[in-house]
């Protein structure tokens, strides 16, 4: 992804010491009512991380700051931008963060659509392809690119159990707010936490308004 270079560049950055305690407040926040995924379980453990992150760069507020890390580098210049790059860090200004739906792959191409304002975007020659499943919703980060738009590393999928749930809650927002959307979105998230937290509990009860289960 052409992307990764400056994202790992810009996250080396603000998690060194000088932003240490910036990132043990921004863990805290992030996992809130979560029980921390372990090492252990790798593949859930890079997922939540790379979810983290993702929130951590394009969403949380630096303390003392009031702008986040994206925001820092490209419009205050807080690291140094080549001339040739300075294109691709201006667009990380414009990410679209979503809840989406899979339509369909066709070829290279990945067809979604924004269950907030149900316009279909294609993620034109994906370096994601496989994976994704026509009963599932998940969030994801868009970096435009080319006229088209290239995923974050930070997927949150949820169980085909909860689109009747994530359909209704949508549908509400549809002309909500960006940071209601946003808290939806990580609302979401912390559910999605929930059931692989408690297996033995149907789905049902966790996605709900209802649910005793505090997210």
């Amino acid at each position: 992804m052409i992307y990764e270079p400056i994202l790992e560049r810009i996250i080396s950055h603000y998690t060194q010491d000088k932003y240490s305690q910036e990132v043990l407040e921004g863990k805290l926040e992030f996992f809130e009512k979560m029980i921390p995924t372990t090492e252990e379980n790798t593949e859930l453990y890079e997922l939540r991380m790379s979810q983290f992150l993702d929130w951590y760069l394009f969403t949380r507020k630096l303390g003392g700051k009031g702008i986040t890390p994206i925001q820092a580098v490209v419009q205050r210049g807080e690291l140094a931008v080549s001339p040739t790059e300075r294109p691709l860090y201006d667009n990380l200004l414009n990410v679209q963060h979503g809840i989406f739906e899979f339509v369909k792959a066709k070829s290279s191409d990945v067809y979604i659509k924004d269950m907030f304002t149900k316009k279909t975007n294609i993620i034109k020659n994906s370096h994601v392809t496989a994976g994704f499943n026509k009963d599932e919703c998940f969030d994801v980060r868009l970096i435009p690119y080319n006229e088209s738009f290239i995923f974050t590393r930070g997927f949150c999928f949820h169980p085909q159990e909860a689109k009747k749930f994530i359909v209704s809650e949508t549908k509400k927002l549809k002309k909500g707010t960006s940071d209601e959307r946003e808290s939806l979105i990580m609302k979401l998230n912390r559910m999605r936490a929930k059931v692989d937290q408690y297996k033995h509990i149907g789905v049902g009860h966790i996605y709900s308004n209802e649910s005793t289960f505090k997210v």
